[in-house]
């Protein structure tokens, strides 16, 4: 199911909404993967069935968690004003809400969805300020489309932004020595 995008152009802010609901198939299947997997402890109760029993509650709280994260889907608003830049909301994957000033913030772009590594977390495709997710599951076209859009109205974001990817040795760890 694609996530739905709702563009509202006001007269104080721009604000963007992303929604997207997992299909009941999906959230079947996530709870029968729960259910094969909590076969394993209680597979094991006739070697330690307090082991067992420990583990089968831990595996019933993660499923939990898991299969009502899911059922709630994907809800985030992402809002720019004269002076913020402001992201809330909830996703499967990794994205933390985000409220920044507006010109200080780093460049916005779009990005491919990404992984970073075989164990590591998942960053959705979508709208990022720098490393952080702001909008995420959106299309290329319309994160370019959404970017293009911010740029014109605030032509100044990002402008006094210190994220410009050099490095800037510190003065406290160096003691001010490098400058002698």
């Amino acid at each position: 199911m694609a996530a739905k995008l709702e563009i509202r152009d006001l007269a104080d802010r721009l604000e963007y909404r992303v929604t997207q609901r997992h299909t009941r198939t999906h959230l079947f299947l996530r709870a029968l993967f729960w259910m094969i997997l909590l076969a394993i402890p209680i597979g094991m109760a006739g070697h330690s069935p307090l082991f067992a029993a420990g583990t089968a509650g831990i595996f019933i709280f993660a499923a939990f968690a898991d299969v009502t994260r899911a059922q709630r889907g994907t809800d985030v608003t992402f809002t720019v004003t004269e002076r913020d830049i402001i992201s809330h909301g909830y996703t499967q994957n990794e994205y933390h809400p985000l409220n920044r000033w507006r010109t200080q913030a780093p460049d916005l772009a779009w990005r491919e969805g990404h992984s970073s590594g075989e164990n590591g977390p998942v960053f959705p495709q979508g709208v990022y300020s720098g490393n952080d997710c702001v909008l995420p599951l959106v299309t290329m076209e319309e994160g370019h489309r959404i970017v293009t859009a911010i740029y014109s109205r605030y032509p100044d974001t990002a402008e006094d932004s210190r994220y410009d990817h050099s490095s800037i040795p510190s003065q406290i760890i160096t003691l001010g020595i490098s400058k002698y």
